[in-house]
């Protein structure tokens, strides 16, 4: 009786450190400092060639590595604040402003 005990405990144990750490994503936050157009964002999207797009009060910014890319209405958006992005069939990139 002692050994079910101590195994349901051992269990118990193992399950609560395992959920622990599953909690933990790595993460990095990315402000205007480090070259984003505006601190507010309001959309973000990875395409499928694994850039990641953010659509900001001040226009799109594309991360591709460490590097990002500020596009702004003079690059041809249709205005300054983009509220969703997506991708079509053809890898297009849709932006709404």
């Amino acid at each position: 009786m002692q050994s079910i005990k101590n195994n349901f405990y051992n269990l118990y144990f193992l399950s609560i450190f395992q959920i622990g750490i599953a909690q933990f994503y790595p993460s990095k936050n990315i402000t205007t400092i480090d070259g984003l157009s505006n601190n507010s964002v309001n959309t973000i999207y990875k395409d499928s060639r694994g850039l990641v797009w953010i659509g900001t009060q001040n226009g799109v910014n594309v991360i591709q590595g460490n590097t990002i890319i500020n596009l702004k209405k003079s690059d041809g958006l249709a205005h300054e604040t983009c509220w969703d992005i997506t991708e079509d069939t053809n890898h297009n990139m849709w932006f709404a402003s």
